[in-house]
Formats: structure tokens, sequence, C-alpha cells
């Protein structure tokens, strides 16, 4: 695809930018969300799992260094593109990133959080819930819960926002100069059960291997994939999309137990402590009249 030029006005009128920072948590996972304030472009980062199965406890890498790599590589994509990120916002969480990113850090007061980032993370809460809602799964391994929430945060920055400096133009191609997303190759959704196309060398060996989708990787029809085999992440642009059987089921929550994930159950918060919990049921409801059904949200 080609890369879109950034339209000299644009630059002209918005050389700065702020960058704001916050963490959420999606089962007890953190990962670090980054929003400018007017290109409104927001990655995500995610960490690394450090497991002790003697004492069953599970903690994430996210140290000084770790968060300082993060913000240094929005900074580094923002500056080649020619915008300058005169300023770092965040909480007290953030006093180790002072004087560490080559920009100003700016930390807020006790208990006082920054709106702006708040307001992002629970719009991008609401959108994992939904697609999690859906799913047979009562756990999953952290690499659905990565590739999900990447996926996410990869659609909201592919549509041009409202309050953004461009209207026609998305964060990322304003950012990473990415052109407008083509829905025609978006043939899978996140949680399908596929079989993918592995290649063969025109033996016996097994050509397919069964796995879970999880989000696109080009805009040429590749997606990435999580192999039921081995848990580990694939790469394919040659599937075929089947209905979930139970064994499928019974083996992503397996690869679960191995991690020692916990049951979903749509807990989503962020770090200033403000949680969602619920459970939604469906059920499907016959009307007569319309002689159609529809899904019904009881509580």
């Amino acid at each position: 695809m080609q890369r879109v030029s950034l339209p000299a006005p644009l630059l002209e009128h918005h050389p700065t930018d702020e960058l704001d920072i916050d963490f959420l948590y999606v089962q007890q996972a953190p990962y670090l969300l980054l929003k400018t304030q007017k290109i409104k472009f927001q990655p995500v980062q995610c960490f690394n799992k450090i497991s002790n199965k003697k004492k069953k406890k599970v903690t994430y890498k996210r140290g000084p260094t770790d968060i300082i790599n993060g913000v240094k590589k929005v900074i580094r994509v923002h500056t080649n593109r020619g915008f300058k990120i005169t300023c770092v916002n965040g909480d007290n969480e953030f006093n180790k990133i002072e004087g560490k990113v080559g920009t100003d850090v700016k930390i807020c007061t006790a208990r006082q959080h920054i709106p702006r980032i708040e307001r992002s993370i629970r719009t991008l809460k609401e959108r994992v819930q939904c697609c999690w809602v859906m799913l047979p799964f009562k756990r999953a391994p952290k690499l659905m819960i990565d590739e999900n929430i990447k996926d996410m945060v990869s659609c909201i920055n592919n549509l041009p926002h409202k309050q953004g400096i461009s209207r026609t133009l998305s964060p990322s191609a304003i950012v990473l100069g990415r052109g407008k997303t083509d829905c025609n190759s978006l043939h899978a959704t996140f949680g399908a059960y596929c079989e993918v196309h592995i290649g063969t060398t025109n033996g016996s060996e097994q050509r397919s291997v069964s796995a879970i989708a999880l989000r696109p990787s080009n805009d040429e029809g590749g997606y990435y994939f999580m192999s039921l085999d081995s848990g580990r992440r694939l790469h394919g642009y040659i599937w075929k999309e089947l209905p979930i059987p139970n064994h499928v089921i019974h083996r992503v929550e397996e690869l679960a137990d191995d991690e020692n994930a916990l049951e979903i159950r749509l807990i989503l918060y962020s770090s200033s402590n403000n949680q969602l919990s619920f459970r939604r049921r469906y059920v499907l409801v016959f009307n007569r009249e319309l002689d159609k059904t529809k899904l019904v949200f009881t509580r």
C-alpha cells in the first residue's frame, strides 16, 4: 500500500502536540494506553507475563525501562512525521519517567486524573466487552486478550476523529502514513475457529492447522491466528472458517489454564479503580408478528 503523504498546511497549523498516558487493566493484566491530544492517535503497549508456578502468582514486566521505551517509541514516530511532542501528561505512577523521555513530563496530583485519557480508556473497555460478550470461552490465554486490544485500538486509529486535526485523514494516516482500510480484506472475525493452510511438500504431512482468528496483519488479506496446537501466534492468508465445536472451546480454556488465567467475567478497570463488572445474558425471542427471531438482552 502506498504511504499517505502529510498535507503541508496540516503540519504548519499543528506542529506540536501533547501526549496523555495511563494504565488500564483487563483480566488483571496491565496495558499502557497513550494518546495525543490534537491528533487523537492512541497506541497501546502490552507487557510480558512472569509466572511463578510454585506460588501460583502472576506478575507482569512493566518496570520504568519498559514504560520509557514505549513512550520514546511513540514520540519518535511523531517526530519522524514532523510533529513535536512538547509534554507528557500522567499521574503519580509515572514519576519514574521524569527527565528520561526527552520531553517535559507533567504529573497530576494525588487522586487527580486526566479526563481525556480516562475517556479513551472507557471507550476501549466498551469495545473489548462487545467482542468477548458473544464468545463461548470462559477463559482465554493472554495472547487472545492482547491481540483483541490491539485490534480495537487499530480500528479506532483507522477512522477519522471528529475532534482531530483532520476530518478526512485518520490518526493512523497522519502519524503512520497508512491508507484507508479496505473492508473487503476483512474476512475473519476475532475468536472465529479456522483451519489455516500452512503449506505442503507434496507428502503426507498435515497441510492445515486448527487456529483461532485474532486480527488482520496487513491490507492484503493476511491475518494473525492463535495455533491450538502450540498456543502461539501464526501468520496466514488462506483459511477456512468453521463452526466452533466443543473440543475447540475446551482446548482454548486448557491453554488459558496453563497460564493460570482468570475466568472471563468482563471485569475491566483503569488505574483509577473505576470498575465495570457485569455479566450479560442473551436469549433468542421469536416474534410471531414479524416472523423473525431477535436477540434480547436480559439481566
